[in-house]
């Protein structure tokens, strides 16, 4: 009968020397072989030796670890192929049509982003606001603008013009950006609103501007239609729960901070006020 392998014998001594504990590639794999294999009465009753079996077991078990190795290896790569091509394609800068949802506490920023990325470059747009329609609400009185926004037949008249004319610009591809502006915590009617841009063949961007609660209450002081505090921290506890939402519809989530204090916005409108004064 031909002598097994120098190596065969080696790994079969291993094997019964660590009663099991295999070692390869230096890192210790604890995996007890059946007993039944490596004993001494198992291998003769076979017509094998031993360590023969023990070693075709291990040799098998190792098969099944780099296979399994192989393909979480595969999965690990094609999972990072994924996330490079997302971050390259899902990206609005790369996007002829993009429907942006704005996301954030009244007095937060929006309009101020808005103007900056949208209005200021020279591409077609449409902007829906609700706060624009109330505006032309027939019993809309601008000397007592927080009236109208006491009146629930006044919020659903604007509501209604904004879903018509949200469902218009959808039909309009020659609109670049159609931006939904807004606090974006009505998640049902976000999250419809998002599938059907994105079934009209639309990127869908949420851009969410995150801005301390106090800077959102002392911001609203200085405003012409005041928010409540309350109102404001109400709005607060909705955009965790809006935004974890909108991360699984939308195709790309932008945060853009906006900090700034009373004072500095206190200072910002007199700046402007010297500059339309001057100009």
């Amino acid at each position: 009968m031909a002598k097994p392998w120098p190596a065969v014998a080696l790994l079969a001594a291993l094997v019964h020397a660590s009663h099991g504990r295999i070692v390869h590639s230096g890192i210790p794999r604890t995996r007890q072989l059946n007993s039944q294999l490596v004993s001494d009465s198992a291998a003769q009753s076979a017509g094998a030796p031993g360590y023969i079996l023990a070693s075709a077991v291990w040799t098998g078990r190792l098969h099944e670890q780099l296979e399994r190795g192989g393909l979480l290896l595969w999965k690990g790569l094609k999972r990072i192929k994924t996330t490079v091509v997302r971050q390259l394609t899902h990206n609005e800068r790369l996007q002829p049509h993009v429907v942006v949802f704005m996301v954030g506490l009244p007095a937060a920023g929006k309009s101020k982003q808005i103007d900056m990325r949208y209005r200021s470059r020279n591409i077609p747009i449409t902007v829906l606001d609700l706060d624009a329609e109330m505006v032309h609400h027939p019993a809309y009185d601008p000397k007592d603008p927080d009236l109208i926004y006491r009146q629930q037949e006044a919020w659903a008249w604007a509501d209604a013009r904004v879903e018509s004319k949200f469902q218009e610009a959808l039909l309009n591809k020659s609109y670049s950006r159609v931006v939904v502006d807004g606090t974006g915590t009505n998640i049902e009617r976000q999250v419809r609103r998002m599938n059907e841009a994105r079934d009209a063949g639309w990127f869908v961007k949420v851009l969410y501007v995150r801005v301390p609660v106090k800077t959102a209450i002392d911001r609203a002081i200085l405003r012409t239609r005041r928010v409540s505090p309350e109102r404001i921290i109400m709005y607060q506890a909705k955009i965790s729960k809006a935004l974890m939402i909108a991360t699984r519809y939308a195709d790309e989530v932008e945060t853009v901070d906006s900090a700034y204090d009373a004072h500095q916005q206190v200072m910002l409108f007199t700046v402007d006020a010297g500059i339309l004064a001057s100009s």
